[in-house]
């Protein structure tokens, strides 16, 4: 548990430390301040990662045979 824990604790630090570099950025540009995205950066990330595992395989799958990875591109 206590892993988990310091995962958390560490996705929600790096996530916070992003938004307040950010900050500026978004207040000018945009004219708002979203406190979800602390939480949505996390699970934007953990969706890159699949999506990255997913191009690699189709990547190596692609070089056996072009119409096995047809589906995963």
């Amino acid at each position: 548990m206590q892993r988990g824990l310091r995962y958390l604790f560490g996705a929600v630090l790096v996530s916070a430390s992003v938004q307040v570099v950010l900050l500026p950025l978004m207040i000018v540009y945009f004219h708002r301040l979203s406190p979800a995205s602390l939480l949505l950066n996390i699970v934007v990330g953990v969706l890159l990662v699949v999506l990255i595992a997913v191009a690699l395989i189709a990547l190596l799958i692609a070089q056996m045979s072009a119409v096995l990875a047809a589906r995963l591109f």
